[in-house]
Parts: C-alpha cells; sequence; structure tokens
C-alpha cells in the first residue's frame, strides 16, 4: 500500500485521528491528507472541500491517481456541504477564520474537530473554552524554521475554566521537542509585548515558561 508523503504538519493532523466514520478536509489543497487517511484506514469515507476550484482540481488528479473514493466539493467552509461528517479537519489557515468556519458551519459542524491555526492559535483556544468544546489533545511539530499547534477538540456543550497561560501555552503539554519550541516562541512574544508597558499576566506566562524549561 502507498501512502502519501505528508508534511511532518500534516502527519501530525493525520496522528490525532485514530479511526472516524467520515472525514472532511476543509480546505484540502491538494487532497493529501483525505487521501491519507483513506488509504491508512483512518477514515471510512472522505470528503476534501475547498474554496479555491485550482487546488480542487489538484485534490482529484490525486485522489484518482491514489485510486480512492473520496468525495471533492467547491464550497467556503462549510456552506456548500450537505451533510454531516464525525469528524472536520481545519488546517493551514489563520485562527480567526477557524473561528468564523466553526460558527458559520452551525448544526453542519461535526462534533470533532482537527485544527491547526497558522496563527492566532490563543484566539481559537479562547472560543473553544468558551464555546462548549473540550480540548482532548495538542501536538507541537515543527516543518522548517516554524512551529505548529495541532488541536483536537470535542464539543461537549459545556465550558472549560482557563487561565491566561493556558491560551498560548493549551491545557495538554507534552514533553516533545516540538512542544519546547512552542514555548520558547511563546515566552519570545510576550516578552516583546511587554517591551509595550507592563502586564502582569504577560509576565506570569513568561515565568512559566522559564518554569518549565
Amino acid at each position: 500500500m502507498i501512502l502519501p508523503k505528508l508534511t511532518s504538519r500534516l502527519q501530525a493532523v493525520a496522528d490525532l485521528i485514530s479511526c472516524a466514520d467520515s472525514v472532511i478536509d476543509i480546505g484540502t489543497d491538494h487532497g493529501y491528507l483525505p487521501i491519507y487517511l483513506l488509504k491508512s484506514g483512518k477514515a471510512k469515507t472522505a470528503c476534501a472541500a475547498d474554496i479555491r476550484i485550482g487546488p480542487l482540481d489538484n485534490a482529484r488528479e490525486n485522489i484518482l491517481s491514489y485510486d480512492v473514493e473520496c468525495e471533492c466539493v467547491l464550497s467556503d467552509g462549510f456552506k456548500n456541504i450537505c451533510k454531516k461528517y464525525s469528524l472536520a479537519c481545519i488546517c493551514g489557515m489563520g485562527g480567526e477564520t477557524i473561528i468564523n468556519i466553526i460558527t458559520e458551519g452551525k448544526d453542519i459542524t461535526p462534533d470533532t474537530l482537527i485544527l491547526q491555526p497558522m496563527t492566532g492559535a490563543s484566539k481559537l483556544r479562547k472560543f473553544l473554552y468558551e464555546n462548549g468544546y473540550r480540548i482532548t489533545d495538542e501536538s507541537f511539530v515543527t516543518e522548517g524554521e516554524k512551529v505548529y499547534c495541532i488541536i483536537k477538540a470535542f464539543k461537549t456543550g459545556e465550558n472549560t475554566p482557563y487561565t491566561y497561560p493556558d491560551l498560548f501555552l493549551g491545557q495538554i503539554r507534552p514533553e516533545t521537542e516540538g512542544y519546547k519550541k512552542w514555548k520558547e516562541k511563546i515566552r519570545l512574544q510576550a516578552e516583546k509585548r511587554l517591551l509595550g508597558g507592563v502586564n502582569e499576566e504577560d509576565e506570569t506566562l513568561i515565568a512559566l515558561c522559564n518554569y518549565e524549561r
């Protein structure tokens, strides 16, 4: 069995999925993630969705070449999606965009989400904590010079209490090299914010980052 070669970022996304009846990949680009999930048996059925026709055509070609059955839909988030999937991957876009996609999807948004924000991870965590989602897992991975977080969340309907550091570091902090690099990134950002004025919460965040070294 030949699987598509995923980037370290997308491989980390796939690794957070054990088995799902149906998966939709919002912003699929080349379609390699749903192809991988289908070929590896992590997903029974899958849909590749993208807002742009070019990437969706590329996904169709790759789906054919890997000989899997995967629906392709031209859609802005969930707007053209007609059924509810058991899991959604929303990766490679800003945290605020991901929040808008989840919010605008309303009842069609799956309860289980794998999210990979390029920016605004703290805003995304805050949204999840305050809107009935429980973050069940987080992964941190480097790709080139950059470090990314991948968030797995499940909708319980109950809000999650959180602290200021939880917004930036998450509540699940694995002892991995990826997390160490993420923590260093967060520390440097907090120090930069302090240059604009004293912020006790950022001072606490920096102290925590230094303590966990």
